[in-house]
């Protein structure tokens, strides 16, 4: 797991790998620095055997500010939700 990650924009990041069969319960995203008041779009997929899956749609996190929290619904269409702050 990463316990932080910075992306510049249009790219993407791992932030944890998987070996194995796995069952995602939750999943929780923590700002960790102000992110800037600019369009800003992010999502959380999966990637098996080079085949990407959305497990969200994208959410507007433009202008969140440190502590701000943001969880899945479990439902792949759902963009993940503002959970804090």
């Amino acid at each position: 797991m990463t316990a932080n990650k910075e992306l510049p924009a249009t790219t993407t990041g791992a932030i944890f790998t998987v070996t194995g069969i796995c069952e995602v319960i939750s999943l929780i995203g923590v700002v960790g620095t102000d992110i800037q008041t600019q369009a800003c779009l992010t999502k959380i997929s999966t990637v098996s055997n080079s085949a990407t899956t959305d497990i969200c749609a994208d959410l507007d996190i433009t202008g969140k500010t440190t502590q701000s929290r943001m969880s899945i619904t479990g439902t792949f269409a759902d963009a993940m939700i503002n959970t804090a702050k």
